[in-house]
């Protein structure tokens, strides 16, 4: 075993490859950079990298693959563990057969899910593990970001498990896996799932619990303390968010109450979704083992295609493109002929005073800007942005489509449908 411990301040190793364990412990704002982690001979219930009470290490373009038997490929728990980072990094061609504690990247335990370890993961790609162990991204702690992932070909999911308060944001989730939320309090926000036909591993999981309260907030443990026992139980999903997702093609897009457990979800909100279903038949949100709509919020989730929506939710969907994120390209040119539907459907606007609005003062427009941000004048989606109102929308143009909206609703952006001039000339 390679050992790190009660480093400061400087990079523990660069472009090195271990077929060993390593283990890193009480480290402050260390890096680890450019390493391999190759677990093709690791033995059963070996951690490739574990990783124990450190704060503000980074962990840069790491790459984790090999493994075939128990143990986890990155553990990154510890009590004091606090503002590290794993930043573009790669899980791949992983294919451990045991069921219980084989998770390529676990963050906490469950007797830190009283725990805040604040840990981000950014840009990281998991592709070809085809596991038996159900959790892809293990979260058993508290205030974690996982942001950007690109999933695919992959057998388990990202799973808050124990903890609360944790956000996974942006990204792509490709074929038969997904999210699985237990407890309180988290988000999930902007993520794409594609193609995915499982009828158990599907896009998202709201799951029923079998406690009301996490065993050690229920037993007064302080935040930041760590339990001295662990617990296996499935607290309640309480709070949180379910916003600005699309489901593209996915046979299954929400199960909303798996497992036959007494506490139901409550307080969920199910906002700014959008569902293209054109290549199969789907559900918007299936509803099982006791678990209903009451006490969540269903509200402007739009789709395209073939969908059944229960009737005790209908009114939180529309037929529309209104949640559409960007586009990675440009689209097509629009036909000739315009076809009536709106890019964005605003909200009721009221009649304008022509005393406050200059005959002569054009109107404001705003087209719908891609994240990496295309010169003024080139088509996006149809909708332009005038040059005097340039400034006024800027500031936005860097974020995603959920932000576009918002400025819409709020009234602070006009929106029209125009017919493109130039491939209409």
């Amino acid at each position: 075993m390679v050992t790190f411990e009660n480093k400061r301040d400087q990079i523990l190793a660069d472009g090195r490859t271990f077929s060993e364990s390593v283990s890193i412990r009480n480290c402050n704002n260390c890096q680890l950079v450019n390493c391999k982690f190759d677990g093709t001979d690791s033995k059963d219930g070996d951690k490739l990298l574990d990783v124990r009470d450190v704060k503000n290490c980074k962990f840069i373009k790491c790459e984790f693959f090999g493994k075939k038997n128990g143990g986890l490929c990155l553990n990154l728990t510890g009590a004091k563990s606090d503002g590290n980072e794993v930043t573009d990094c790669y899980w791949h061609d992983i294919a451990s057969t045991t069921a219980n504690g084989a998770e390529p990247f676990r963050i906490g335990n469950s007797n830190l899910s009283h725990c805040w370890l604040n840990t981000k993961v950014e840009n990281c790609r998991f592709e070809n593990i085809k596991t038996t162990e159900p959790e892809l991204i293990s979260i058993k702690s508290c205030g974690n970001w996982i942001l950007n992932s690109q999933i695919k070909n992959c057998t388990c999911d990202i799973t808050v498990r124990h903890g609360h308060t944790n956000t996974i944001q942006g990204g792509t989730i490709e074929g038969d896996c997904g999210i699985r939320v237990h407890g309180k309090s988290n988000k999930i926000d902007g993520v794409k799932f594609k193609n995915n036909k499982h009828s158990k591993r599907v896009p998202i999981r709201i799951c029923n619990g079998d406690t009301e309260i996490d065993p050690n907030e229920k037993a007064g443990i302080a935040l930041g303390t760590a339990n001295k026992s662990g617990h296996a139980t499935y607290t309640q999903v309480k709070g949180g968010s379910i916003i600005n997702c699309v489901f593209e093609n996915c046979l299954h897009p929400v199960k909303w109450g798996e497992r036959d457990n007494k506490f139901k979800p409550g307080g969920v909100k199910f906002v700014d979704n959008h569902y293209l279903a054109d290549k199969v038949e789907c559900t918007v949100i299936e509803f099982s083992h006791g678990a209903t709509e009451a006490g969540n919020v269903f509200q402007d989730n739009t789709y395209e295609g073939k969908v059944k929506i229960p009737s005790k939710i209908a009114d939180g969907f529309k037929k529309g493109k209104d949640n559409v994120p960007e586009p990675d390209h440009a689209p097509d040119p629009e036909p000739e002929e315009p076809t009536g539907e709106p890019i964005v459907e605003p909200p009721p606007q009221p009649e304008e005073n022509p005393a406050e609005q200059p005959a002569d003062e054009p109107p404001k427009y705003a087209r719908v800007c891609q994240v990496d941000g295309q010169e003024e004048g080139k088509k996006v989606v149809g909708v332009w942005l005038c040059p005097e109102d340039a400034e006024l929308i800027r500031p936005m143009m860097q974020q995603w489509w959920s932000g576009i909206r918002a400025a819409i609703k709020s009234g602070e952006i006009k929106p029209r449908v125009l017919i493109d001039q130039e491939d209409n000339a």
